[in-house]
């Protein structure tokens, strides 16, 4: 064969190679899962007296890629094999067993990527090839959400691609899911200045019972073992003693672990972490990925415990500080309203026409119109000016659990003499519309006392004892809250001046409440604390 034939057939061969037309590998990906089928999880349901969390644990990686029977390539594990099935299992059972106890817990199996794809180390491959996998833990997620009793606090965890499935579900989650949430824990794995810009539901753990917070930590011997494609992370806390800072502490009496703020990473000494060993120079090499949820699993289970029982606290189910029975009955304390012949009924009617009066002026109408939106929130916004800090679930956890669980407890005492006078209000009597709008769902309820009036009287009491230095203004504004009743065209002054006292009567009962003194106590601090930054 001469030179020139070889070289044409060489190029032949060469054009012909499926490498040549840019033919990739023979890749098969395994069956979804279908998880309204049992086999597609683990759980467990270790909370009998119904105080624990439901806690949401996506296992790690546990496969590398494998051929079919075909000779197909999978970049991904398959529910369906009953060998990564025990794989994934094994974790699964073993977290399981610390996170269980007292709570319901739920795992599913799932498609995951294979660690080939974080061997490539190339951030772009690692979100394709993840990208299935974290469909599968979002569908098992609202499959999730579908059975799990909504008024239990939500707990989500994860371990190395379990925890980046946890940054995922943080931004798959709506905004009531997110109220659910006593805390996400992000073991072994990053958070990223992307996935920040990304989420407004990613807020960094401070302490050890903040919650609707995320934790995160990666450990390591030595800072310089820091792996960016998994632990190169924007925020950390140390899981032992639960601070940011570089303040070292003690786990199983020989082992310190210390947060190095800069690299946001744990250093561990006295644990060598020998059962563990290297993988393709990913892990486990000066770092101690494998033993992240299990080196600290005492400390994330009482954690977890604690997050749990501060969500019920604040964000459960409002338990009143009193049933109605054991308050004061305003039937018994206050006057009837004023008769219509009564001298008094007629600084009624004045008070009405004069409430008519000032509604020429357009910023007291608003006002008027914004206290007569019925709820907790839109109420103490309207105080927000005068207390100095906008009460809401979120950012005055304390504040806002005093308000709700007080004004629940101090709102039924109006319900009695509203239905014994069942008295005809102003807008009623004179046939004329409220300057509110509120005439339909008014009309026929009881004037006598003004609730409005009642809830506002209350919340200017307390405002002004959580934050004292403001109390001139709290109170000046609560008074108008009741004149702006008569504005509206709503209720009688009778009905404003009555309601006064019966909130200062509700109030005034409220102090006999342990639960309500240490609650005010927890506000307080809450309040000296945020007007101090």
């Amino acid at each position: 064969m001469t030179h020139s034939k070889l070289i044409v057939l060489l190029a032949s061969w060469i054009l012909l190679s499926p490498a040549a037309y840019g033919q990739r590998e023979r890749t098969v990906t395994p069956k979804a899962p279908d998880y309204r089928d049992a086999t597609m999880w683990i759980t467990a349901d270790e909370d009998p007296d119904g105080t624990g969390a439901d806690i949401f644990y996506v296992v790690s990686t546990w496969e590398e890629d494998w051929k079919d029977a075909r000779g197909r390539v999978s970049h991904y594990a398959d529910v369906w094999n009953p060998r990564h099935r025990e794989r994934m299992g094994r974790e699964m059972n073993g977290v399981a067993a610390y996170m269980a106890p007292g709570n319901r817990f739920w795992a599913p199996f799932y498609r995951h990527a294979t660690i080939d794809a974080f061997l490539t180390r190339d951030e772009q491959t690692i979100r394709e090839r993840t990208r299935l996998a974290m469909d599968d833990v979002c569908a098992a997620f609202d499959q999730f959400l579908k059975e799990r009793d909504s008024s239990r606090p939500l707990i989500i965890a994860g371990f190395s691609q379990g925890g980046m499935a946890v940054v995922e579900l943080l931004k798959h989650m709506d905004d009531e899911t997110y109220k659910q949430l006593a805390a996400a824990y992000v073991m072994g794995y990053k958070v990223t200045a992307r996935d920040l810009a990304e989420c407004k539901h990613i807020k960094a753990a401070e302490g050890a019972s903040d919650l609707g917070v995320t934790i995160c930590y990666n450990t390591v011997k030595d800072v310089k073992y820091v792996q960016s494609v998994i632990a190169d992370t924007q925020f950390a806390i140390n899981p032992v003693n639960w601070r940011t800072d570089a303040t070292p502490a003690v786990l199983h009496d020989t082992v310190t672990v210390t947060l190095a703020p800069a690299y946001h990473a744990l250093v561990v000494t006295g644990y060598p972490g020998t059962e563990y060993k290297p993988y393709k120079g990913l892990i486990n090499v000066g770092d101690l990925h494998s033993a992240e949820p299990w080196l600290y699993s005492d400390c994330i289970r009482e954690n977890m415990a604690l997050r749990a029982s501060e969500w019920r606290r604040l964000k459960g189910p409002v338990q009143p500080y009193f049933t109605v029975d054991q308050l004061p009955d305003l039937i018994a304390c206050l006057p009837a309203p004023p008769d219509t012949l009564s001298n008094q009924f007629g600084y009624d009617i004045q008070r009405y026409f004069w409430g008519k009066t000032q509604r020429s002026d357009s910023a007291r109408v608003e006002m008027v119109k914004g206290d007569a939106v019925w709820g907790y929130q839109p109420l103490l916004d309207q105080f927000a000016e005068a207390f100095g800090l906008r009460v809401n679930p979120e950012d005055t956890p304390e504040i806002w659990r005093l308000m709700e669980t007080a004004l629940t407890t101090t709102d039924q005492m109006r319900v009695q003499p509203k239905a014994y006078y069942h008295r005809k209000r102003p807008f009623e009597r004179f046939d004329e519309p409220t300057l509110t709008g509120e005439d339909d769902e008014l009309r026929g309820e009881g004037s006598y006392p003004s609730g409005h009036t009642m809830r506002g009287w209350s919340a200017a009491m307390l405002l002004a004892e959580i934050n004292p230095a403001a109390a001139n203004a709290i109170y000046a504004r609560g008074w108008l809250y009741g004149e702006n009743r008569v504005i509206a065209g709503a209720h009688w002054q009778s009905d404003v001046d009555a309601s006064r006292v019966a909130a200062s009567i509700g109030v005034a009962a409220l102090h006999t409440s342990p639960a309500f003194l240490d609650q005010m106590a927890r506000a307080q601090e809450e309040c000296r604390r945020l007007l101090a930054k």
